[in-house]
C-alpha cells in the first residue's frame, strides 16, 4: 500500500447539507524525502506568521515546554564573528606559549580611549606592579603610539612607583587612597568648588595643590547614586544600634558588659560608637566624617592634556575592566578562581577581555549600556513547542526596542523557526 500527503481543507456543499474534502495540493508520497522536507518549509512558513501564545491558546495538543531568553545570546554571537573573532582564535590558539607556573596573576590591558581592548598581558602572581610597566612599555614600543597612559588602583600608588612611571616622560592616571590623612584627605576633598556634571552618575571637580612644575592635579569624581546606595544601609545600620543601645539601659551601672565589649570590637558597629561617662553612644562625627567619602573618588595624573572629565572618564574604563572580570567569574560561578595549570589563567583572563571587547562594540554601535541593551534584547525568546506530531524551537517576534537594537548593530532579526523534530 502506498500513502500520500495531501493538503486537505472541508468545504461545505449546501446541496448535499454536508461538507466535502478538498485537495489544495498534493505534496508526494510520504516515503519521499523530498514530499517531507515541502512539508516541514511549509511548516516553518505558517509558524512565522502564529507567536507560541497564539499557537498554545487555540488549544489542540500543543503544550509549552519551556522558554529561554535568547536575544542577547544570538547578538553576542552575531557580533562575535562580525569582528571574525572566532577565525583569529583558530589561528592563533595553536602559537601561543604559556611559559610560566604560578597560583596566582596578574594581568594589564591596553585600551583605547573609547574602552576597547588592543591587547592583554598576564605575569605571574608575584610580579612587582613596576615590573609589568616595564614589559608593557617595551612590548607597545614598535606600535608607534603617539600617546600611552597608564592606569592603575589605588594599589599602585608609592613615590616609587610614581617616579618609575613618570621616567622618559611617562604618563600615568591612578586613583588614590582618600583616608591615609595625607594631602587627599586633608586639602584635596576639603577644597571647596562647584561639581561639573558629566553624566547622571558622575560629576568631577578639579582641584590642582602646589604651584610651578611640583604642582599636582587632582580630579574628584562625585557619584550622587552612588551616595544614595551607600547611605540606606548605614541608616539601616545605625538604626540597629539605637535599638542595641537602649537594650543596655538597663545594664547601665555596669560599665564593662560582654554585649558592650561586643559592641564596640564589632566590625559593623564598632567605628560608629564612643565611650562617654554614661556609657557607650552613637558616634555622630564618625558618621558625618563617613558621609564624607559617600559616592567619591579622587584620581591623580601628571598628563596636563587631560581634563578632569578625561580622568574620570579615563579611570572609569579601568574599572569596567575590573567589573567585566568578576562579571566573568560569577557568570561562570568560578569564585574563587582555582586554575592550576598556565594555559588554563591565559583562557580565563582571554576570555574576559574578549567578552569586554564584545560588549564595548555593542555599547558603542547602540550608545547605551549593556545592561539597557540586554534587556531589552532579553524580550526575544526562545520557546520549545511540543505536540504529539514532534516538537518544533521557535523565536518570538522582536519587540519594538528589541527591533531598534538589532538595526543599530546591522545584525538581521533571528529566523522565527529554529529546528522542527
Amino acid at each position: 500500500m502506498v500513502t500520500y500527503l495531501q493538503l486537505a481543507e472541508n468545504v461545505w456543499d449546501a446541496g448535499k447539507g454536508r461538507s466535502q474534502a478538498s485537495i489544495v495540493y498534493n505534496c508526494g508520497r510520504a516515503d519521499d524525502p523530498e514530499a517531507i522536507e515541502r512539508l516541514r518549509r511549509l511548516a516553518k512558513s505558517i509558524l512565522r506568521r502564529c507567536s507560541p501564545e497564539e499557537i498554545i491558546s487555540a488549544g489542540g495538543d500543543w503544550r509549552l515546554i519551556c522558554a529561554w531568553p535568547y536575544g542577547d545570546i544570538y547578538v553576542l554571537e552575531a557580533t562575535w564573528k562580525q569582528l571574525g573573532i572566532d577565525a583569529i582564535l583558530r589561528q592563533q590558539a595553536g602559537a601561543r606559549h604559556l611559559g610560566f607556573d604560578v597560583e596566582r596573576a596578574l594581568f594589564a590591558l591596553v585600551a583605547t580611549r573609547d574602552g576597547f581592548p588592543v591587547r592583554h598581558w598576564v605575569f605571574p602572581g608575584n610580579t612587582v606592579d613596576v615590573t609589568t610597566v616595564a614589559k608593557v612599555k617595551e612590548d607597545l614600543r614598535g606600535w608607534q603610539l603617539t600617546r600611552c597612559l597608564f592606569v592603575g588602583d589605588a594599589g599602585m600608588v608609592s613615590q616609587a612607583n610614581l617616579q618609575t612611571l613618570s621616567k622618559g616622560g611617562g604618563k600615568y592616571l591612578l586613583a588614590m587612597p582618600m583616608r591615609r590623612g595625607d594631602e587627599v584627605t586633608e586639602e584635596v576633598l576639603s577644597r571647596p568648588g562647584r561639581y561639573r556634571r558629566v553624566a547622571e552618575n558622575l560629576e568631577v571637580k578639579e582641584v590642582i595643590v602646589g604651584e610651578g612644575e611640583r604642582r599636582r592635579r587632582y580630579a574628584v569624581c562625585f557619584n550622587p547614586l552612588e551616595t544614595k546606595r551607600q547611605k540606606s544601609p548605614r541608616e539601616e545600620r545605625l538604626n540597629e544600634l539605637e535599638a542595641e543601645l537602649a537594650s543596655l539601659s538597663d545594664l547601665a551601672k555596669v560599665s564593662h558588659t560582654k554585649r558592650v565589649c561586643a559592641l564596640r570590637t564589632s566590625a559593623r558597629y564598632g567605628r560608629l560608637l564612643k565611650e562617654t561617662k554614661r556609657g557607650l553612644a552613637i558616634d555622630r562625627q564618625a558618621i558625618t566624617e563617613l558621609e564624607r567619602f559617600d559616592g567619591k573618588f579622587v584620581v591623580h595624573s601628571n598628563d596636563d592634556t587631560l581634563t578632569a572629565e578625561d580622568m574620570a572618564l579615563g579611570y572609569k574604563q579601568q574599572q569596567r575592566v575590573e567589573e567585566a572580570w568578576r562579571t566573568m567569574k560569577r557568570g561562570l560561578k568560578m569564585r574563587p578562581v582555582f586554575h592550576w595549570a598556565p594555559h588554563r589563567i591565559h583562557a580565563h583572563i582571554a576570555i574576559t577581555v574578549l567578552s569586554l571587547l564584545l560588549e564595548r562594540t555593542i555599547e558603542h554601535a547602540c550608545q547605551d549600556t549593556w545592561r539597557n541593551i540586554r534587556d531589552d534584547l532579553k524580550r526575544i525568546q526562545l520557546a520549545l513547542l511540543s505536540s504529539p506530531n514532534g516538537r518544533v524551537w521557535q523565536v518570538t517576534e522582536p519587540s519594538s526596542d528589541a527591533a531598534k537594537r538589532l538595526k543599530s548593530l546591522k545584525i538581521k532579526p533571528p529566523k522565527p523557526i529554529l529546528n522542527l523534530g
